[in-house]
């Protein structure tokens, strides 16, 4: 067996991939030889290769940019909607705002696909980084897994938002910004939406811990909730139940997070910074009262329930074969040239 670090002889790696299944390790994200029902020994693996935490973002990249395109395009209609319920929260429950545009502030989500999936990159170097730590700390498997997926995407989702945020305050906007044309009063908008303006990037300085705090929770939540429900062998692993298990888990953390959603949605529109939360949480209850925390959460469990939940619960299964596709066919092909290159000179 190989040690980690060591470099197996061309010839000999070559000799293997024709003869063993080659996968990718959940944790690690190492690259196994695995050898199915051998006699007496049943399943054997060697390791192939060790991923480097470069190697690990640029697959949790490419693989992410996929996930968020897929996301973006099926959710957007159902966040506008969500967003202008939160914009009015008192007459929310009075009328339903406008349909028409749903898909206004769409071309700035677009435009950051590609930084968007920075929260792959970011969650999978993580987890690597601490798995290690972790299951030497903690004595129960679920628990181990538990800790370092939920640290790994708190992570993810502080730097998703460090590039989503420009995008997303141009989009909240734009949004927000059609209840006017059914002269509905709409907050005033502190933020420039000139992107060439100083104001607009130091609106987004000011907005990205708002958005960050909001989303933490959230995702924190529901990683650690799936989590849970996934390693406690309530129900049979397979592609359904595990979609199934992360629609509930989504569900449970949009609703416990949605009064957190709704002061975020009113600290965007009035361009508060985060040390304004405290003060926006009294104005909205002395203003409207505890009801307005719920405004929009019938939109949040339709999103979360019936579009989110089953959506990323089906694509993240397929996530891992595509950043394992990234890292084996098309890294690994390039190393693999490299190093027939070499050794035929």
């Amino acid at each position: 067996v190989v040690a980690r670090g060591e470099q197996m002889p061309f010839e000999l790696s070559h000799l293997l991939d024709q003869f063993a299944e080659v996968r990718v390790d959940d944790d690690t994200e190492d690259q196994y030889w695995v050898f199915n029902d051998l006699p007496c020994v049943g399943d054997y693996k060697i390791r192939r290769k060790d991923t480097s935490i470069g190697e690990v973002m640029l697959g949790g990249f490419a693989a992410g940019a996929f996930v968020e395109l897929v996301l973006a395009t099926l959710l957007h209609p159902l966040d506008t909607v969500k967003t202008r319920l939160q914009a009015q929260p008192a007459k929310a429950f009075e009328r339903w705002p406008t349909f028409d545009r749903l898909f206004d502030g769409f071309a700035p989500v677009l435009l950051t696909i590609p930084a968007l999936s920075v929260f792959w990159a970011v969650k999978d170097a993580v987890r690597t980084s601490i798995v290690g730590v972790v299951q030497e700390s903690l004595p129960w498997p679920l628990l181990r897994d538990v800790v370092s997926s939920s640290i790994a995407s708190a992570w993810g989702e502080a730097a998703y938002w460090a590039l989503k945020t420009p995008g997303e305050l141009l989009k909240t906007q734009q949004q927000a910004a059609a209840m006017g044309m059914h002269d509905v009063d709409l907050p005033m908008q502190a933020i420039s939406v000139d992107v060439a303006k100083p104001e607009f990037w130091a609106g987004c300085l000011r907005a990205w811990p708002v958005l960050a705090a909001a989303d933490i929770p959230q995702v924190a939540l529901r990683t650690a909730t799936f989590t849970t429900l996934h390693g406690s062998g309530i129900v049979h692993s397979g592609p359904g139940e595990d979609a199934l298990l992360f629609t509930l888990a989504s569900v449970v953390a949009a609703l416990l997070t949605t009064p957190l959603d709704v002061v975020r949605t009113q600290m965007i529109l009035s361009g508060s910074s985060i040390d304004k939360l405290p003060a926006t949480v009294e104005a909205i209850y002395q203003k409207e009262g505890p009801i307005a925390f719920i405004a929009g959460w019938s939109t949040r469990l339709a999103w979360n329930g019936f579009v989110v939940g089953p959506v990323l619960g089906l694509v993240r299964q397929s996530y891992s074969d595509i950043r394992a596709l990234f890292l084996l066919g098309i890294l690994d092909s390039i190393e693999g040239t490299t190093a027939g290159a070499h050794h035929l000179f």
